[in-house]
């Protein structure tokens, strides 16, 4: 990653954007690399042939390429040809940088670099002797621990004991402390349609239900002066009797909901509703000041954090990004100021400090550590004080400084999902645990095992597990032309794929990593499975080789095989779960026109893929690459009557579990209903293959997911 500044200017080479007062200004990659080569030879000439070797690197050069450049920075820099300040031209010979130049990683941070840009100006030496004084004020600090003493301030390295709060049949979720931390306040979700807001009495232990009516509620948090709770609410479980009978599913809009909290203690409470249903996809609304509620709202692929203004009902855009992936958002009541986590074009994770108006304070990138994934999130949310954040990823806990200095926090419990901190001292509030499912396979028509009354964590279940264990097994798959089923479990401790056969399971891979493997796929010759780690694809065969294929992008997840060496893969680019045909043999990735992909089939050329929320499309894999080559969206068609969270092709023939009566339904590849196939149960229904007349299915056991407080 290069960074350096030229006066206020601050360059990201790696984001291909020029900084100037917190506004920020997309450039052409050739544009930047004239300037960067222009400021790698601060005040000296640099010809124009140098310039065009260098940026255009043999490649046939337009007429006044390198001339469109220079006049596109000097834009930029409002600076005049004639009496430059910026850059001077020598005629027929090139040109020259004759500001002075400061390079990012000097141990100076974003704010001193431009201030001591600022004051060079009179003389190269002046500046560097600037320079060498702070970076020795600096050195002087480090060892004298000073720095190390800022760092470690407010919470230890490491936490060694766990106290659990909650213990129940429901999983619980979105804990948060009150002000005067003398409640905890989360979600306990105890099956469909049974979730409420509760809260906990941190003295007498006495819990109380906060809500009257169950829902779907989302991440809690208070209103600034402390009276209110503030959260996303989805009614869809209050439905007519006729709504009910039918099982006819109500739409999911989601509206920012309140909660008057000492009311709620004293008897649950009816929420009240603010912009109702306007949105599919309502994230972590916040209360501002002056009625307002800041939140993200999903849109095209993308989110963008929004302003409800409750007096008018007026709704306005506080901060988006074009060439960015917003991801996460927290707000400090204390200073009035917003956090904002994106993912560049880059894979970097870049982190802002917003003023209240959405304007920029402060841009840095998270500092990722070796080993980590580029594809994993870091949710954070401000420490009481609002002095540093707090995120947990990939079920670690880690402390964030604002210049996006990272540190992995030791804590006694894993699986993370969620931390806050006391308001007053160390202690921490998370939210820990896993879920337990199975895999089952049965014969086409089989009864159910047991009667299965309906909730959450019921031990009875509807078919026998095809091995019984507490770990997550998902994603099983038979093998082709032959006898194998592939699974993913954290039966070790982390994800790795396993293979069951002859009546035992063996582990496929030992990886001993945190990162989780989304999905995998057997080859067409089922001799070996594909599947992504470290970003990259591995490729390994049933005799134990392993080969690895870097992509240009880290990779996401592995899909489907379409034809030899060629796979359907996922990135995050240029929105979550890109879907792309990789071909390893010429190393390229192909753009496929489908964003948020979560699963896709093929048969010969056709292509079948599902949204996260189980919409299915198909289209043709061929006319899709040509579409996307010439620059054009291509037009797959919606398939209305499939779901994608449940569906498989086998014997050309899509099959798919309808999402209100739970049946097994055969299709053809029109999306036309053929026949139903078989009744399945409410914790049985994820179907992902058929072999023989068997059924290959992951079967629901539990979610044990608990409230601890770590000191």
């Amino acid at each position: 990653m290069t960074i350096f500044y030229i006066a206020d200017f601050k360059i990201d080479m790696s984001r291909s954007v020029i900084v100037n007062k917190g506004s920020e200004t997309q450039v052409e990659p050739k544009v930047l690399n004239v300037l960067l080569l222009l400021a790698e030879r601060q005040n000296e000439v640099v010809t124009h042939q140098e310039l065009k070797d260098n940026v255009w690197q043999g490649t046939e050069v337009v007429p006044n390429a390198l001339q469109r450049c220079i006049a596109i920075l000097r834009k930029l820099f409002d600076d005049d040809a004639k009496s430059p300040q910026f850059i001077a031209t020598h005629p027929k010979i090139g040109y020259r940088l004759i500001t002075p130049v400061i390079w990012s990683g000097s141990a100076l941070n974003d704010a001193q670099s431009v201030s001591v840009v600022k004051a060079a100006g009179k003389s190269q030496r002046a500046n560097m002797q600037i320079i060498t004084v702070l970076v020795l004020v600096i050195f002087v600090l480090l060892f004298a621990g000073t720095i190390g003493k800022w760092w470690s301030e407010g919470l230890p390295k490491q936490y060694t004991k766990v106290e659990t709060l909650t213990h129940t049949d429901g999983h619980e979720t979105h804990a948060i402390f009150s002000p005067n931390a003398k409640h905890i306040v989360f979600n306990r979700f105890a099956g469909e349609c049974k979730s409420h807001l509760w809260a906990k009495n941190m003295l007498s232990g006495k819990e109380h239900q906060l809500t009257k009516e169950s829902g779907y509620f989302g991440a809690v948090s208070y209103t600034t002066d402390g009276r209110e709770l503030v959260f996303a609410a989805n009614k869809q479980c209050v439905r007519t009797p006729k709504e009910v009978k039918k099982k006819i599913e109500t739409d999911r809009c989601w509206s920012i909901a309140t909660l008057d909290f000492a009311d709620a203690l004293a008897k649950p409470q009816q929420p009240n509703y603010r912009y109702q249903c306007q949105a599919d996809n309502l994230l972590t609304p916040k209360a501002l000041s002056h009625h307002q509620y800041a939140f993200l709202q999903y849109d095209n692929y993308k989110y963008r954090l929004m302003r409800l203004n409750d007096l008018n009902e007026q709704v306005s855009v506080i901060f988006a990004l074009e060439d960015e992936f917003l991801y996460h958002f927290d707000y400090s009541a204390k200073t009035k100021q917003f956090v904002v986590i994106s993912r560049t074009h880059n894979f970097e994770h870049a982190i802002r400090v917003l003023d209240e108006n959405g304007q920029v304070l402060t841009l840095n990138t998270l500092k990722l550590s070796r080993g980590m994934s580029a594809n994993q999130q870091f949710p954070v949310h401000f420490e009481p004080d609002a002095k540093y954040l707090l995120a947990t990823s990939q079920n670690s806990l880690y402390k964030i400084e604002f210049t996006g200095q990272l540190q992995k926090i030791s804590t006694p419990e894993a699986n993370l999902i969620s931390v806050v901190k006391h308001p007053d001292n160390e202690q921490l509030l998370a939210v820990q645990g896993h879920k337990d499912i199975d895999i089952v396979q049965i014969a086409l028509g089989t009864p159910e095992v047991n009667s299965l009354s309906s909730g959450l964590n019921q031990r009875t279940l509807p078919y026998n597990s095809l091995a019984r264990t507490l770990a997550q097994e998902r994603h099983a798959l038979y093998q082709p032309n032959g006898d194998i089923i592939g699974f993913i479990s954290d039966r070790s401790g982390y994800d790795d794929i396993w293979l069951w056969q002859n009546g035992e399971a063996q582990p496929f891979t030992q990886r001993k990593s945190a990162q989780p493997i989304h999905q995998f796929a057997w080859l067409l010759n089922g001799n070996g499975i594909a599947w992504v780690a470290d970003d990259k694809l591995v490729v390994g065969d049933l005799s134990g080789d392993r080969r690895e294929h870097q992509a240009d992008m880290p990779l996401y997840a592995v899909l489907a095989v379409y034809q030899e060496n060629r796979y359907l893969v996922t990135i995050n680019y240029p929105t979550p779960s890109s879907l792309y045909l990789y071909d390893v043999d010429n190393n390229t990735l192909q753009a496929l026109g489908a964003d948020h992909v979560s699963a896709a089939w093929t048969y010969q050329d056709k292509l079948f893929y599902s949204e996260f929320d189980g919409e299915v499309f198909s289209g043709d894999i061929n006319k899709a690459l040509v579409s996307t080559q010439l620059g054009k969206d291509f037009n797959y068609q919606p398939m209305a009557k499939l779901n994608g969270l449940a569906l498989f092709v086998h014997d050309a023939h899509i099959y798919s579990v309808d999402k209100t009566s739970l049946m097994l339904e055969r299709y053809d590849f029109n999306g036309q209903w053929q026949q139903s196939v078989m009744s399945l149960k409410g914790n049985a229904w994820k179907v992902t293959g058929m072999r023989n007349k068997q059924l290959l299915l992951s079967q629901f056991i539990a979610i044990n997911q608990d409230i601890t407080l770590l000191n």
